[in-house]
């Protein structure tokens, strides 16, 4: 239905933010139940009503341009529908923060205030729907090349189904996405992923093969396939994704207790021009983190799926480990018995047939479970508690409103909100132990460690454990910037028997090749005395005890000055290059680009810098740039040397780096930037709509920050980017005011166009000549702006005042 949706006082000034004409729709299950008065919303802003809605709603943290949004509120722990004093407006909230938090794409969240015609309605907060508009925005790529999978829910018997793009076989008369069809012409991306992991269980003796295969890689974990296959899964995501489901102890996503584990509340997208692999995104996470009072959110690490044979998964710790007491198997725990239908497909059980088959998968989990609850991570205890508080602060002024519209004067009371956010903080600190009488007993073993202790004791028919066996080795100092000649000493724990010997590599390898041998050509050395800092340095180790590896842990020390917010800016983008000639690749996007210049005085490390949305690229190790000095990212150097040649960009090639992923959409891109630490340098959302420059839109010009006082602007506002004046840009260097002095034939080159002087490339109107002579731009129609106009001006003429006739142009005065 048509809505008018205004956000007000943001900012505390009292003034409305925005004010957009939109669809809406109740969304959600539970929500939509009709005795159920407080509803979810979707709001969708298309050009049915008035197109995008252009607003950084999440600030620097997410995108500044939406096509829809969700408003969703406490549901099945609410106190309008059903008097439930668990209501916290954290559990689910905190869910999707944390998986941000493992560096992954997720649905930012904000605290509103909801008035519906002017009757207040309660408390709400934001949620990104994971589909093809949030993929483009923060991934990259069209929209519509993505495929979203998700379940169905009640309405389809909780089966999978795509609700964008294919699900299983692709229709006739349609065509594979971009470079798919080296898969499969008639499956979808989703069914051959499906029959890989369900191969790879079939056959473990594949399993490693098939692991680097849905990657897009040879069995060496480097190598692309030969016949360039694009990956049909990001491994990572999928592992962060479960991780933070077995921390939150989900047990209604992405399977579900109430359906015997059939699956529920997941999505997963894929676009291949991105680069990446089917991404799955927290999605309504409110069932756990002791909501149940029970044994379901203690422990979800599974296995569930399989073929349904009964598994006794809680058998593998020795009877001396007091958390044996707890992994005794519920009687509501049954398996879904439909691990092997597609039409139940989900990422837990990719997941899950990847654990039982692969080693070099687990070794992976391994690896993400030693960066994420260790030394700080994202789902250690501490972040997750300091990421809890800033919400609970955030809520603590405002949950009294929600009282007034739907608690009451005895139960449903901040009083009652504050008993239960105590107890979610302590279901975190006494390592989520249900109520017994061993509760004090665990009152600082912790959520972090109970997960660790239960993927150490992974069992699906035999032990296989989802967290190595040896502990990791321990570095001396902390990631980040130090002095030059600084020592590192590298430990083993003490609790290893054998304690077995710390491998590293300085190179950015790891010391273990896929197989599980040292990777000695690849630089492991086994370490025997403390090495010294002399220069930027990335080094991974592992523990070999003789049989089995450790996880991987990781450090980047920086001896020089860090990039970051306060020196790092990206100066221009060409996000829709023109086809044609200077250049001969059939795809104009080989052409894109995105420059940054160091703003300050002095040189800059880059290292660990890299881009996270739009497009992904990471700068190599030991990268400085020179104060004043700019980079160009791009996707093939060669390539884009037939388009920009050193001859007329002097030096360009040694400014150029390569290895650029993932397409810059032609509409308009969401751009996030992040230092070696995962703080974020740049953030911003550019578009080709009104009033952003339409020159920059394919007619030959790239965008162009303004390069006054760059570090206070916002990178978000239209009126700090303008379209070059150059035809083509002008990559690594300075962004000219006016196309460059010489004669016309110097100037054609310049411009990307032929020097005919009748000629009208961009059809105009407007011949070469006169584009020249006018200042005007031969790749982007402009005769309006360009050819001279007339009117009318006030004037004094020979003492004589008058409006005056005059004609009104630009022209070149440099002209030999």
């Amino acid at each position: 239905m048509p809505c008018s949706l205004e956000l007000l006082n943001e900012d505390g000034s009292g003034t409305g933010q925005f004010q957009i004409n939109c669809g809406l729709r109740v969304r959600g299950g539970f929500s939509r139940d009709a005795n159920n008065p407080k509803h979810a919303f979707r709001f969708f802003f298309n050009n049915d009503y008035e197109g995008p809605l252009n607003y950084p709603l999440f600030q620097s943290e997410g995108a500044a341009q939406f096509k829809k949004l969700d408003l969703r509120t406490s549901q099945n722990y609410s106190w309008a529908y059903q008097n439930d004093n668990k209501n916290t407006f954290l559990r689910e909230e905190i869910s999707r923060d944390l998986q941000g938090a493992t560096g992954q794409p997720y649905s930012k969240c904000r605290y509103m205030h909801l008035y519906i015609n002017g009757i207040y309605w309660g408390l709400y907060d934001t949620d990104e729907r994971f589909d093809g508009s949030f993929g483009e925005e923060y991934l990259g790529g069209s929209e519509d090349n993505y495929d979203v999978v998700k379940s169905a829910g009640s309405a389809a018997s909780y089966n999978t189904e795509a609700t964008s793009g294919y699900f299983d076989t692709i229709p006739a008369g349609f065509s594979p996405r971009p470079g798919d069809a080296a898969w499969s012409t008639t499956q979808s991306a989703w069914r051959v992923l499906w029959g890989r992991t369900r191969a790879a269980r079939a056959t473990p003796a594949n399993a490693d093969t098939i692991f680097w295969e849905i990657q897009g890689l040879q069995p060496d974990g480097k190598t692309r396939l030969a016949d360039g296959r694009p990956p049909l899964l990001d491994v990572d995501n999928l592992i962060d994704y479960m991780l933070v489901s077995f921390y939150c102890g989900s047990f209604d996503a992405p399977l579900s207790t109430f359906l015997n584990d059939a699956s529920n509340n997941w999505f997963g997208f894929r676009n291949p021009e991105t680069g990446r692999g089917f991404i799955f995104g927290v999605h309504d996470f409110e069932h756990g983190m002791g909501a149940d009072r029970d044994w379901r959110s203690f422990d979800r690490t599974g296995p569930w799926s399989g073929t349904g044979t009964t598994v006794n998964i809680y058998n593998s710790l020795p009877t001396s480990d007091p958390m044996r007491i707890f992994r005794k198997q519920p009687s509501w725990q049954n398996k879904y018995g439909s691990g092997g239908t597609f039409l139940k497909s989900n990422p837990a059980y990719l997941h899950e047939d990847l654990a039982f088959s692969s080693q070099e998968y687990r070794t992976r989990v391994w690896d993400r479970v030693q960066k994420h609850f260790f030394n700080g991570g994202a789902l250690t205890d501490a972040a997750v508690l300091a990421k809890l508080e800033v919400r609970r602060a955030q809520l603590d002024p405002i949950i009294p409103a929600e009282q007034a519209r739907w608690g009451n004067n005895t139960s449903l009371t901040k009083a009652a909100w504050n008993t239960e956010v105590t107890f979610l903080k302590n279901w975190i600190a006494r390592g989520s132990v249900p109520n017994n009488p061993l509760t004090t007993a665990f009152a600082t073993y912790g959520r972090g460690n109970t997960i660790v202790t239960l993927l150490r004791g992974y069992v699906d028919g035999a032990p296989k454990p989802l967290y190595s066996p040896v502990d990791a080795p321990v570095f001396s100092l902390q990631s980040g910037a130090v002095g030059a000649g600084s020592p590192l000493t590298i430990t083993i724990p003490g609790a290893n028997t054998p304690a077995g010997t710390v491998y590293y590599t300085l190179n950015g390898e790891d010391p273990r090749l896929p197989g599980g041998a040292i990777n000695t050509a690849g630089g492991a050395a086994a370490y025997t005395a403390p090495l010294t800092l002399n220069s930027t340095s990335a080094i991974k180790a592992r523990v070999w005890n003789g049989t089995a590896w450790s996880a991987l842990v990781e450090g980047l020390w920086i001896t020089g000055v860090p990039a970051s917010s306060a020196n790092l800016v990206i100066t221009e983008i060409n996000y829709n290059p023109p086809a044609g000639a200077p250049g001969t690749a059939a795809d104009p996007q080989m052409y894109e680009f995105v420059e940054l210049q160091n703003v300050s005085g002095g040189p800059i490390d880059l290292t660990g810098v890299k881009f996270t949305s739009g497009a992904t690229f990471d700068f190599p190790l030991g990268y400085v740039l020179a104060g004043g000095a700019r980079v160009v990212v791009v996707k093939d150097p060669a390539l884009f040397a037939s388009r920009y040649p050193d001859a007329s960009y002097s030096g360009l090639s040694g400014k150029t780096l390569g290895g650029l992923t993932g397409s810059l959409s032609n509409s308009g891109e969401h751009l996030m930037l992040k230092g070696w630490n995962g703080n974020v340098i740049r953030n911003f959302t550019f578009s080709d709509a009104a009033p952003w420059p339409a020159a920059a839109d394919g007619g030959g010009p790239t965008l162009v920050f303004s390069n006054i006082s760059p570090l206070t602007l916002d990178a978000d506002l239209p009126a700090n980017w303008s379209a070059h004046t150059v035809g083509l840009g002008n990559p690594g260097g300075p962004d000219l005011p006016d196309p460059p002095s010489g004669t016309f034939a110097a100037w054609a080159a310049q411009n990307g166009t032929s020097a005919v002087a009748t000629g009208d490339p961009d059809a105009d109107g407007v011949p070469n000549l006169l584009e020249y002579a006018l200042k005007g731009n031969p790749t982007a129609p402009d005769a309006t702006t360009v050819l001279p106009t007339a009117g009318l001006m006030p004037l004094t003429v020979e003492g004589v005042a008058g409006d005056y006739p005059v004609l009104t142009f630009k022209s070149r005065t440099d002209a030999p």
